[in-house]
């Protein structure tokens, strides 16, 4: 899994309050995300961990 933060958006990256991420799976898939903030972007990110997991 890897995941993409949109750094280049307004209001995402390092100095923003909000991030806009990218998750692609291990099956090349990729999951677009709007701009959320950065406690939702950790949510999405361990959800998709747990689903490789359980």
């Amino acid at each position: 899994m890897i995941v993409v933060n949109a750094a280049n958006k307004p209001d995402s990256g390092f100095e923003g309050d909000n991030n806009t991420i990218s998750i692609i799976t291990r099956d090349e898939k990729v999951i677009n995300y709007d701009a959320m903030s950065k406690e939702k972007c950790a949510y999405a990110i361990l959800n998709k961990i747990a689903d490789f997991v359980c």
